[in-house]
Protein backbone atom coordinates (compact mmCIF):
# COMPACT_ATOMS: atom_id res chain seq x y z
CA UNK A 1 0.00 0.00 0.00
CA UNK A 2 1.52 2.98 -0.86
CA UNK A 3 1.58 5.87 1.94
CA UNK A 4 1.56 9.77 1.00
CA UNK A 5 3.47 11.38 4.16
CA UNK A 6 3.02 15.37 3.76
CA UNK A 7 6.13 16.43 5.60
CA UNK A 8 6.01 20.17 4.91
CA UNK A 9 2.56 20.17 5.14
CA UNK A 10 2.74 18.90 8.49
CA UNK A 11 4.90 21.83 9.41
CA UNK A 12 2.59 24.69 7.69
CA UNK A 13 -0.44 23.18 9.15
CA UNK A 14 1.05 23.23 13.07
CA UNK A 15 1.66 26.81 11.84
CA UNK A 16 -1.58 27.80 10.58
CA UNK A 17 -3.12 27.05 13.91
CA UNK A 18 -2.39 30.18 15.37
CA UNK A 19 -3.07 31.87 11.80
CA UNK A 20 -6.65 30.48 12.40
CA UNK A 21 -6.82 31.13 16.02
CA UNK A 22 -6.47 34.84 15.57
CA UNK A 23 -9.24 35.14 12.80
CA UNK A 24 -11.58 33.64 14.74
CA UNK A 25 -10.42 36.41 17.42
CA UNK A 26 -11.10 39.24 14.78
CA UNK A 27 -14.57 37.57 13.97
CA UNK A 28 -15.44 37.90 17.23
CA UNK A 29 -14.65 41.69 17.46
CA UNK A 30 -15.75 42.46 13.96
CA UNK A 31 -17.40 40.32 12.23
CA UNK A 32 -21.82 41.51 11.67
CA UNK A 33 -23.06 37.54 11.71
CA UNK A 34 -22.76 34.89 14.32
CA UNK A 35 -22.25 32.30 12.12
CA UNK A 36 -18.42 33.61 11.49
CA UNK A 37 -17.49 31.90 14.64
CA UNK A 38 -18.83 28.79 14.21
CA UNK A 39 -17.56 28.00 10.84
CA UNK A 40 -14.17 29.31 11.63
CA UNK A 41 -13.92 26.86 15.27
CA UNK A 42 -15.08 24.35 12.60
CA UNK A 43 -12.32 25.03 10.52
CA UNK A 44 -10.18 24.45 13.90
CA UNK A 45 -11.39 21.27 15.05
CA UNK A 46 -10.49 19.65 11.23
CA UNK A 47 -7.05 21.05 12.07
CA UNK A 48 -6.82 19.29 14.70
CA UNK A 49 -7.80 15.90 13.18
CA UNK A 50 -5.21 16.81 10.25
CA UNK A 51 -2.05 17.32 12.50
CA UNK A 52 -3.37 13.54 14.12
CA UNK A 53 -2.90 12.38 10.84
CA UNK A 54 0.07 13.09 9.92
CA UNK A 55 2.01 11.95 12.97
CA UNK A 56 -0.36 8.60 12.76
CA UNK A 57 1.37 8.20 9.21
CA UNK A 58 4.71 9.46 10.27
CA UNK A 59 4.40 6.67 13.24
CA UNK A 60 3.42 3.91 10.55
CA UNK A 61 6.59 4.57 8.73
CA UNK A 62 9.12 5.12 11.73
CA UNK A 63 9.54 8.56 10.62
CA UNK A 64 10.21 11.19 13.36
CA UNK A 65 8.13 14.39 11.80
CA UNK A 66 10.99 16.76 14.33
CA UNK A 67 13.21 16.09 12.28
CA UNK A 68 11.54 17.41 9.23
CA UNK A 69 13.62 20.75 7.84
CA UNK A 70 11.45 23.20 6.54
CA UNK A 71 12.69 24.31 3.17
CA UNK A 72 12.52 28.64 2.30
CA UNK A 73 9.06 28.60 0.74
CA UNK A 74 7.77 26.85 3.58
CA UNK A 75 9.37 29.23 6.12
CA UNK A 76 8.30 31.98 3.86
CA UNK A 77 4.45 31.02 3.42
CA UNK A 78 4.41 30.87 7.44
CA UNK A 79 5.91 34.43 8.05
CA UNK A 80 3.47 35.46 5.73
CA UNK A 81 0.24 33.95 8.02
CA UNK A 82 1.87 35.49 11.08
CA UNK A 83 2.32 38.71 9.32
CA UNK A 84 -1.51 38.22 9.01
CA UNK A 85 -2.06 37.51 12.95
CA UNK A 86 -1.37 41.32 13.74
CA UNK A 87 -4.59 43.01 15.53
CA UNK A 88 -3.78 46.02 12.60
CA UNK A 89 -5.20 43.52 9.95
CA UNK A 90 -8.79 43.96 9.34
CA UNK A 91 -10.88 40.94 9.51
CA UNK A 92 -11.67 41.46 5.95
CA UNK A 93 -7.86 40.94 5.05
CA UNK A 94 -7.26 38.04 7.35
CA UNK A 95 -10.74 35.99 6.41
CA UNK A 96 -10.02 36.69 2.45
CA UNK A 97 -6.46 35.13 3.20
CA UNK A 98 -7.90 32.21 4.92
CA UNK A 99 -10.41 31.30 2.09
CA UNK A 100 -7.40 31.20 -0.77
CA UNK A 101 -5.24 29.01 1.59
CA UNK A 102 -8.03 26.43 2.48
CA UNK A 103 -9.55 27.13 -1.31
CA UNK A 104 -6.55 26.20 -3.29
CA UNK A 105 -6.15 22.92 -1.48
CA UNK A 106 -9.41 21.40 -1.81
CA UNK A 107 -9.69 22.63 -5.40
CA UNK A 108 -6.62 21.38 -6.76
CA UNK A 109 -7.26 17.69 -4.31
CA UNK A 110 -10.95 17.59 -5.90
CA UNK A 111 -9.55 18.32 -9.69
CA UNK A 112 -6.80 15.40 -9.03
CA UNK A 113 -9.86 13.18 -8.19
CA UNK A 114 -11.97 14.23 -11.34
CA UNK A 115 -12.25 12.39 -14.62
CA UNK A 116 -9.47 12.68 -16.67
CA UNK A 117 -7.13 14.08 -14.08
CA UNK A 118 -4.13 10.81 -14.65
CA UNK A 119 -3.78 10.63 -10.88
CA UNK A 120 -1.84 7.76 -9.84
CA UNK A 121 -4.74 5.48 -8.26
CA UNK A 122 -2.10 5.19 -5.37
CA UNK A 123 -2.53 8.98 -4.81
CA UNK A 124 -6.53 8.65 -4.77
CA UNK A 125 -7.15 7.98 -1.23
CA UNK A 126 -5.29 10.77 0.27
CA UNK A 127 -6.44 13.10 -2.60
CA UNK A 128 -9.70 12.50 -1.22
CA UNK A 129 -8.86 13.40 2.01
CA UNK A 130 -8.61 17.17 1.03
CA UNK A 131 -10.56 17.10 -2.59
CA UNK A 132 -13.72 15.57 -0.57
CA UNK A 133 -17.38 17.32 -1.15
CA UNK A 134 -17.28 17.81 2.89
CA UNK A 135 -14.41 20.38 2.80
CA UNK A 136 -15.58 21.50 -0.46
CA UNK A 137 -18.88 22.80 1.26
CA UNK A 138 -16.70 24.66 3.85
CA UNK A 139 -14.51 26.28 1.59
CA UNK A 140 -17.31 27.20 -0.16
CA UNK A 141 -18.72 28.62 3.56
CA UNK A 142 -15.81 30.55 3.86
CA UNK A 143 -15.83 31.85 0.40
CA UNK A 144 -19.21 33.64 0.94
CA UNK A 145 -18.30 35.18 4.54
CA UNK A 146 -15.35 36.75 2.50
CA UNK A 147 -17.48 38.03 0.04
CA UNK A 148 -19.90 39.47 2.54
CA UNK A 149 -17.04 40.87 3.87
CA UNK A 150 -15.49 42.27 0.72
CA UNK A 151 -18.50 43.90 -0.21
CA UNK A 152 -18.98 45.78 2.89
CA UNK A 153 -15.62 46.89 3.25
CA UNK A 154 -13.76 50.46 2.53
CA UNK A 155 -11.58 51.02 -0.96
CA UNK A 156 -8.33 50.74 1.43
CA UNK A 157 -9.70 47.50 2.82
CA UNK A 158 -10.33 46.27 -0.62
CA UNK A 159 -6.69 47.07 -1.72
CA UNK A 160 -5.02 45.19 0.94
CA UNK A 161 -7.55 42.35 0.55
CA UNK A 162 -6.42 42.47 -2.77
CA UNK A 163 -2.67 42.13 -2.23
CA UNK A 164 -2.90 39.61 0.65
CA UNK A 165 -4.78 36.96 -1.93
CA UNK A 166 -1.96 37.69 -4.85
CA UNK A 167 0.14 37.16 -1.68
CA UNK A 168 -1.44 33.88 -1.37
CA UNK A 169 -1.11 32.46 -5.05
CA UNK A 170 2.30 33.60 -5.57
CA UNK A 171 3.30 31.65 -1.88
CA UNK A 172 1.42 28.46 -2.75
CA UNK A 173 2.88 28.00 -6.29
CA UNK A 174 6.22 28.60 -4.67
CA UNK A 175 5.44 25.74 -2.09
CA UNK A 176 4.24 23.13 -4.45
CA UNK A 177 7.42 24.28 -6.87
CA UNK A 178 9.46 23.26 -4.37
CA UNK A 179 9.65 19.67 -5.54
CA UNK A 180 9.78 20.81 -9.45
CA UNK A 181 12.35 22.85 -8.53
CA UNK A 182 14.55 19.82 -7.35
CA UNK A 183 14.51 21.22 -3.94
CA UNK A 184 12.39 19.17 -1.83
CA UNK A 185 9.12 17.83 -2.58
CA UNK A 186 6.48 18.74 -0.15
CA UNK A 187 5.49 15.46 -0.60
CA UNK A 188 7.25 12.55 0.54
CA UNK A 189 5.98 9.27 -1.35
CA UNK A 190 6.72 6.14 0.46
CA UNK A 191 5.92 2.25 0.04
CA UNK A 192 4.80 1.09 3.43
CA UNK A 193 6.42 -2.27 2.71
CA UNK A 194 9.93 -1.34 0.83
CA UNK A 195 9.60 2.12 2.63
CA UNK A 196 11.49 3.56 -1.07
CA UNK A 197 10.28 6.23 -2.56
CA UNK A 198 8.01 5.99 -5.37
CA UNK A 199 9.25 6.53 -9.41
CA UNK A 200 10.20 9.96 -10.01
CA UNK A 201 7.53 10.13 -13.07
CA UNK A 202 4.32 10.09 -10.42
CA UNK A 203 5.75 12.53 -8.23
CA UNK A 204 6.61 14.82 -11.38
CA UNK A 205 2.81 14.09 -12.69
CA UNK A 206 0.91 14.80 -9.63
CA UNK A 207 3.06 18.02 -8.98
CA UNK A 208 2.44 18.78 -12.95
CA UNK A 209 -1.43 18.66 -12.00
CA UNK A 210 -1.42 20.46 -8.84
CA UNK A 211 0.81 23.15 -10.05
CA UNK A 212 -1.08 23.72 -13.42
CA UNK A 213 -4.69 24.14 -11.87
CA UNK A 214 -3.88 26.07 -8.51
CA UNK A 215 -3.04 28.74 -11.35
CA UNK A 216 -6.25 28.04 -13.15
CA UNK A 217 -8.38 28.20 -10.61
CA UNK A 218 -6.96 31.16 -9.01
CA UNK A 219 -7.26 33.13 -12.38
CA UNK A 220 -10.87 31.92 -12.60
CA UNK A 221 -11.38 33.12 -8.46
CA UNK A 222 -10.00 36.19 -9.31
CA UNK A 223 -11.80 37.39 -12.48
CA UNK A 224 -15.15 36.10 -11.69
CA UNK A 225 -14.73 36.61 -7.53
CA UNK A 226 -15.07 40.04 -5.76
CA UNK A 227 -11.97 40.88 -7.31
CA UNK A 228 -13.27 40.68 -10.80
CA UNK A 229 -15.33 44.06 -11.08
CA UNK A 230 -11.92 45.68 -9.93
CA UNK A 231 -8.89 45.19 -12.22
CA UNK A 232 -7.87 41.97 -14.35
CA UNK A 233 -5.03 39.85 -13.68
CA UNK A 234 -2.39 39.07 -16.99
CA UNK A 235 -3.93 35.52 -17.75
CA UNK A 236 -0.40 34.38 -19.16
CA UNK A 237 1.40 35.10 -15.28
CA UNK A 238 -1.24 32.42 -13.49
CA UNK A 239 -2.16 30.01 -16.43
CA UNK A 240 0.43 29.71 -18.68
CA UNK A 241 3.63 30.24 -16.74
CA UNK A 242 3.84 25.99 -15.80
CA UNK A 243 6.93 25.57 -14.84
Amino acid sequence: MIVLLQAQDYLFVRAFVPFVASILIKAWKESDDDGDLEIILGGMAALEDEINWFKREATNLGISLSEVVPHQANINYCRFLESLMSPEVEYTVAITAFWATEAVYQESFAHCLGEGSKTPPELKETCARWGNEGFGLYCQSLQRIADRSLQKASEDELKKAEVMFLSVLEHEVEFWNMSRAGLYAPFIFLNSETNKPMEKEIIKLFHHILSFHIRRRFYEFYTQGSFGIRHAISQKMFVNKVP
